[in-house]
């Protein structure tokens, strides 16, 4: 009987960690390719330091929004010793999951300054017009 108790149970806690894996190695992925946004910008923008500097403080700012938001959802989990003892066993998952979701947001976010706008776009502000 207790057999059947258990094995429920790791496979649930194994899924678990399979899931928290799966995103860790996504947010990762997100990760890079948000550092590959930033690199681009730089290349597509070089011509214009005033955008940069905005840029440069943008990303400082992001950084923290995001922190911030992250402590929000879990208040001290990143200087607790252990995290999973206050927030479960399924902190890690939902640790990465957040931080991926935050950083896809900014990715996208970011897609005006890559892709441009239509010529006669008003307010495009520093987003490079398409001819």
């Amino acid at each position: 009987m207790k057999t059947v108790l258990i094995l429920p149970l790791f496979l649930l806690v194994f899924s678990l960690d399979c899931n928290s894996q799966d995103y860790k190695l996504e947010y990762q992925k997100a990760q890079v390719k948000l550092e590959s946004i930033y690199k681009e910008l730089n290349s597509i923008y070089k011509k214009n330091p005033v955008f940069l500097r905005a840029l440069k403080e943008n990303i400082k700012a992001w950084y923290w929004y995001k922190q911030s938001q992250f402590d929000l959802q879990f208040p001290g989990a990143d200087t607790a010793a252990n995290p999973k003892a206050t927030y479960g066993s399924i902190y890690p998952t939902c640790a990465n999951h957040i931080l991926l979701d935050l950083t896809n947001k900014r990715i996208e976010s970011l897609q005006p300054w890559l892709k441009g706008v239509n010529e006669g776009e008003l307010c495009a502000g520093s987003i490079k017009i398409n001819y």
